[in-house]
C-alpha cells in the first residue's frame, strides 16, 4: 500500500510502500472495504483448500493482518467487489463459480456456478443484484439474496478469444479465452470491455 495524498507527482516513483502484506501466492483482483486500509483480495495460495479470499487491515501488525480468509475458489479467484449495503464481498473464479462472504460473519453465505468458463469480472448494482461476465463473453445479472438462476442473461456480449502463439496480447496467457474483460456499473449504466476490442455501453 502506497499512501499518494499531498506527495508531488515526481516523488511517487521513489515512494516506499508503508504497508507490505502476504496472504496470497498469486493476487489477481482486490477492493478496499469501507476504509483505505481495509483490503479484500482474490487469488490462489497454491491448492484447492488453502484461502483464496482474504481481508486484511494495514494497521495490524503483519502477523496478525489477515483478519478473515477462505478457501472460496477452488481454481483460484480471478475478481472480488465489494456490496456495502449488504456487508458483503462478492468474487468470481476461474471455474465459473460465483461466491458471497459474509463480512460480518465471516462465513461463505453463498456459491453457485455462474458460468461454463471462468468469471472475469463482476460489477455490484442496487438492492442486491449482480453482473458476473465470462471468459465466453456471456454477461449474467443474478439477485444475490437468490443465487441459482440469473434474472438476465445476455449472451456473447463480447467475442471470445483464445490466445494462441501467434497471437497474445499483453496480459494474456496462450491457450486461455478471454470474453469480458472489464466493466463497471454507475448511475443505471453498465459498461463493458471485450477481448473483441469493443467498450459497450448497457442502459438499464
Amino acid at each position: 500500500l502506497w499512501r499518494l495524498g499531498g506527495a508531488r507527482p515526481d516523488s511517487l516513483e521513489r515512494a516506499p510502500p508503508y504497508a507490505q502484506m502476504r496472504c496470497l501466492s498469486r493476487g489477481a483482483d482486490l477492493c478496499f472495504v469501507d476504509s483505505p486500509v481495509v483490503v479484500a483480495a482474490a487469488g490462489s495460495s497454491g491448492g484447492a483448500e488453502e484461502p483464496s479470499l482474504c481481508v486484511w487491515d494495514a494497521l495490524l501488525p503483519p502477523g496478525r493482518s489477515v483478519v478473515a480468509s477462505c478457501a472460496a475458489h477452488p481454481e483460484g479467484g480471478v475478481c472480488v467487489s465489494y456490496l456495502p449495503s449488504e456487508g458483503v464481498l462478492l468474487s468470481g473464479g476461474a471455474g465459473g463459480e460465483v461466491v458471497v462472504f459474509d463480512l460480518r460473519q465471516r462465513r461463505l453465505r453463498h456459491r453457485w456456478s455462474a458460468h461454463a468458463l471462468g468469471v472475469r469480472t463482476l460489477a455490484c448494482g442496487d438492492g442486491g443484484s449482480c453482473f458476473t461476465a465470462s471468459a465466453d463473453g456471456d454477461l449474467k445479472l443474478w439477485d444475490i439474496s437468490r443465487p441459482g438462476t440469473p434474472l438476465a442473461h445476455w449472451p456473447r456480449v463480447h467475442e471470445p478469444h483464445t490466445a494462441s502463439p501467434l497471437f497474445h496480447p499483453v496480459g494474456t496467457s496462450i491457450g486461455r479465452t478471454y470474453g469480458v474483460n472489464c466493466m463497471i456499473e454507475e448511475g443505471g449504466r453498465l459498461i463493458t470491455g471485450g477481448a473483441d476490442g469493443r467498450l459497450l455501453c448497457h442502459c438499464f
